[in-house]
């Protein structure tokens, strides 16, 4: 049942758009109105909120998903560190964090 309502929720933020977004809402709106009037009731509540999340671009939506932009940027950092292994020197680190940060900024 709980991997079944992560499925849900999942299917809610992936969403493209905000279209597709409002759609899968109130589906799981109705489906939840006899088995957790509560669930239904605070989607009901929150829907307009939850809704103008999906106005914003993907790359935005991706930063907004972690807790910070700054844990989303370290997070990144660390990924790179952790691949490459070890280093010869400093100034090999500031370079790949250098090329990492001129990537994330891409995206």
């Amino acid at each position: 049942r709980r991997a079944d309502s992560g499925r849900r929720l999942k299917e809610i933020c992936t969403s493209p758009a905000t279209e597709p977004a409002q759609s899968a809402l109130e589906r799981q709106e109705h489906k939840y109105n006899s088995r957790s009037p509560l669930i239904a009731k605070f989607w009901r509540a929150n829907r307009q909120r939850a809704i103008s999340f999906f106005g914003y671009p993907p790359e935005i939506r991706k930063l907004i998903y972690t807790t910070t932009a700054v844990g989303s940027l370290n997070m990144c950092l660390r990924h790179v560190t952790k691949t490459q292994g070890a280093f010869l020197h400093d100034e090999a680190v500031f370079k790949i964090f250098r090329l990492a940060l001129l990537d994330i900024g891409k995206t």
